[in-house]
């Protein structure tokens, strides 16, 4: 448990925006439990999400001050908090970030999905690799419209190692339309994994 004046107590953790409500069949966050849901029906390239918040309060003013802010206490909470959760994530042979360009790394003192990425590895004990390059720097997506979100990302992604035959858990901080994870999936099927699932941190509440 976090001690009192590292982020947040242990009374303040339990008050989280946590994801309470998800699709059975693809895990996307609900406000009620379904069976089915609209992202059912998109054309999603990845097979499952899992995502434990909403992109709100705590998490929100989290992954802000570390990208934007250099916030050396948020990222001890966020290598803290992650392991915290619980899935069963055993069934993976690597774990594989949603990759930042050069540029964007150089910007940024540590990158939360990088931090995520390596608490989950140590938690179950599996492999993090870099397998996917971004290739060139493109616009915020959440600077974007939705329309314009998948043409920012086309021949954004590559891949740097085979992923031939392996169980992938993509990591990404915020989801919001779906478009990055889903063109990183893409690539990682197109490459011969067998199955790609994505852990993503949050979703925002705006979609």
């Amino acid at each position: 448990m976090i001690d009192v004046g590292s982020y947040l107590c242990g009374s303040c953790i339990k008050k989280l925006p946590y994801v309470k409500n998800v699709c059975f069949s693809c895990g996307y966050p609900l406000e009620v439990e379904t069976v089915y849901c609209r992202n059912c029906f998109n054309k999603n390239n990845y097979d499952f999400l899992y995502i434990p918040f909403w992109y709100t309060g705590v998490i929100k003013k989290l992954l802000k001050d570390i990208k934007f802010r250099y916030g050396v206490r948020e990222i001890y909470f966020l290598k803290e908090l992650v392991p915290l959760l619980n899935y069963n994530f055993l069934k993976y042979d690597v774990v594989v970030p949603v990759p930042s360009h050069i540029i964007r790394k150089l910007r940024r003192f540590r990158h939360p999905v990088d931090i995520i990425s390596a608490a989950l590895a140590d938690k179950y004990n599996i492999p993090k690799k870099d397998v996917l390059v971004r290739r060139k720097n493109t616009e915020y997506q959440w600077q974007l419209k939705k329309k314009n979100r998948e043409t920012n990302l086309k021949n954004a992604i590559g891949l740097k190692t085979s992923v031939y035959k392996l169980n992938i858990l993509l990591i990404d901080d915020i989801l919001t339309t779906g478009s990055t994870i889903n063109e990183c999936a893409r690539v990682l099927k197109k490459g011969g994994a067998s199955k790609v699932d994505c852990f993503v941190l949050s979703k925002g509440v705006f979609i």
